[in-house]
């Protein structure tokens, strides 16, 4: 009979083999972009097609639409699964979970997105800079916040079917995009110190100050 500590020999070797896939994975999207922002610095954007940035690279066409539906996002950086979550955090966010009140647990997955590495100083200010020089990224950027605000909504939906609270989902995904959105301002602005998602606390609390209504003290005159 086997025993308990083979299967957890079994059950490292399985962690160990998925980490290095990760690595590898981030590696190959790390190079990917870097590969395309280079060469559109150097061309244009209309000068520089899928085949060049898979030439430099050293990868297929299909590699390349493994990580990225356009040469646009790649030059944005965002790949087939931004702003998606650590599968377990799913999880336990559509069960209900891990505090049963549905704001304070979509803020606790909106800081799991903000810890992502690849939100860095100076990914933003690269990302800024090819923005600026090819406007039409603008375009490219808007229609992914989008696709992201839907994901989060579809997230919220199913959690509304196990876990109701009697907010919409739309409305809930929304306002989380509004706080990502006010997360990196107020990193920017501050000079990036920390992580993005030390600023989440902050941010959250303000927008719920901002959105309870004030009432004036019973001294005062009307």
């Amino acid at each position: 009979m086997r025993s308990l500590h083979f299967y957890r020999e079994c059950n490292d070797s399985r962690v160990t083999e998925t980490s290095l896939r990760e690595r590898k994975k981030v590696q190959r999207r790390d190079a990917l972009v870097a590969a395309t922002r280079a060469l559109v610095l150097e061309r244009g954007l209309d000068g520089v097609t899928v085949e060049d940035v898979c030439a430099q690279v050293g990868v297929s066409p299909r590699t390349f639409f493994n990580y990225f539906a356009t040469k646009e996002d790649a030059v944005l950086g965002h790949t087939l699964d931004d702003l998606s979550t650590d599968a377990d955090v799913q999880r336990v966010f559509v069960a209900g979970g891990p505090s049963g009140d549905l704001l304070q647990d979509a803020v606790l997955v909106l800081q799991d997105v903000l810890d992502d590495p690849r939100l860095s100083a100076r990914d933003l200010d690269e990302l800024m800079a090819l923005v600026h020089r090819e406007p039409r990224l603008l375009e490219r950027h808007v229609f992914w916040i989008e696709t992201q605000r839907s994901a989060l909504e579809d997230l919220l939906v199913r959690r509304e079917a196990v876990a109701p609270s009697g907010l919409d989902p739309a409305v809930v995904a929304t306002y989380l995009m509004a706080t990502f959105r006010a997360v990196a301002v107020t990193w920017v602005a501050g000079g990036h110190r920390g992580r993005p998602s030390d600023h989440v606390p902050r941010v959250v609390a303000q927008l719920r100050r901002l959105a309870t209504p004030t009432h004036p003290s019973a001294g005062s005159s009307s």
